[in-house]
């Protein structure tokens, strides 16, 4: 589940001026009706009148390691098109004893990060190689950056709120190396206290093979392995403030892919509830393609770092990219995630809650010499007939195997 990586810039498919109709109608000056249609580009029309359930009755399997996360997954098949959920974001709990600074921004901050994502996996033969692609799409835990592009700054108690900070809470720290508010006022206590601000941010990466110009799949000559690229795609994190969410607030989000289609053949929405959707669409060499199989996901985690030294230098590195992949003991915690609906689409159109044996249930496994405990570390209930349940992580290692 290592999927942070902040800095990177990417641009919306709106246009400026829909950019600009969006900010100016606020929900206040919406008629319902409109405001009903806009929802429901997102939040489809399977909206049933959920039903308590005693249990999910998922399958139950174990997955990759390296992270404190709870996956369902469908099954795999070619005809599976789209995924969509709304979610009710929790509340993260930075451990203060797992925090990271070496002078960089994007590496600055917990060792510890949560995410809340959708997405896929598909595999297919491309000139009678097999290939295979992974895509993350959803809400991270990243540094939020002001409108002018300065990272912000608030206290440790408006950090831990779990609530979004006031135009007087939220501080730059401009050119001037100068802490001001959103209202221009300058920062006067003690600037040592202050820590960096963190929210949830969309974000899109994808995982598959690098093809050559006649689109075939490109081998390396010393390993005969496949080449890979592992790109995050361009989501702006900095321009756009109301794209920074918080616990608390629902969210509508959904991943679509478009088979046949060559170029812009995924497409990723979130919608903060009662405001418009905003649309990332991006090209795929595998998951657009119509004999693809695919398989599609939701997951929570909270994503770990550990430190590292190269050439005298300590660099944060995602857990799941060392060679032990040992997550580790921390104090952080997430509350308050619910998933109030997630439903998966075919290409016929039939909608599937989420919900059932049809969908497997999975947890990271993880390296032998202290595995994670997960009666301990995961906190569910809940569960809904519309693929709904509630859940808290407080991770917990178990003994040695």
């Amino acid at each position: 589940m290592n999927i942070q990586r902040t800095g990177s810039t990417l641009t919306p498919s709106l246009s400026q001026s829909t950019q600009k109709q969006t900010v100016a109608q606020s929900p206040a000056h919406i008629e319902a009706s409109v405001l009903q249609s806009i929802l429901s580009k997102v939040a489809d029309a399977f909206e049933p009148q959920a039903k308590t359930l005693t249990s999910p009755g998922f399958r139950q399997g174990e997955d990759v390691p390296g992270a404190y996360y709870r996956k369902v997954v469908s099954g795999s098949s070619d005809q599976n098109q789209s995924i969509s959920a709304t979610v009710t974001l929790p509340r993260f709990q930075a451990d203060p004893n797992r925090m990271f600074d070496n002078g960089e921004l994007a590496q600055t901050g917990p060792l510890d990060k949560p995410s809340v994502y959708l997405g896929s996996h598909a595999s297919t033969k491309i000139d009678k190689t097999k290939v295979e692609a992974e895509a993350d799409i959803g809400l991270q835990w990243t540094r939020r950056f002001d409108k002018n592009g300065f990272p912000t700054f608030v206290s440790p108690e408006v950090q831990n709120s779990g609530k979004p900070p006031t135009n007087e809470q939220l501080y730059s720290l401009g050119k001037d190396n100068v802490l001001r508010n959103q209202k221009g006022e300058e920062f006067k206590g003690d600037a040592k206290k202050m820590v960096p601000h963190f929210a949830f941010t969309p974000f899109a990466r994808v995982d598959e093979p690098l093809l050559d110009a006649k689109g075939k799949p490109t081998v390396d000559a010393k390993t005969g392995k496949l080449q890979k690229k592992n790109e995050y795609l361009q989501l702006d994190q900095r321009t756009e403030q109301s794209r920074y969410f918080y616990a608390g607030e629902k969210v509508h989000m959904s991943v679509e892919r478009t088979p046949g289609s060559t170029k812009d053949n995924v497409t990723f929405s979130v919608q903060r509830e009662g405001q418009a959707a905003k649309k990332y669409p991006f090209t795929s060499n595998v998951l657009g393609r119509n004999e693809a199989s695919v398989s599609l996901k939701r997951v929570a985690s909270i994503d770990q770092f550990t430190v590292q030294t190269e050439n005298g230098v300590k660099k944060r590195v995602g857990v799941e990219s060392t060679q032990a992949k040992q997550v580790e003991a921390t104090a952080a915690s997430l509350s308050g995630m619910t998933w109030e609906r997630v439903e998966v689409k075919d290409r016929k159109g039939k909608s599937q809650p989420m919900t059932g044996k049809n969908f497997t249930q999975l947890y990271g496994r993880d390296a032998k010499q202290q595995p994670v405990n997960e009666a301990k570390t995961f906190h569910v209930s809940g569960y809904t007939s519309a693929g709904g349940e509630r859940m808290d992580i407080t991770p917990t290692l178990g003994s040695k195997r």
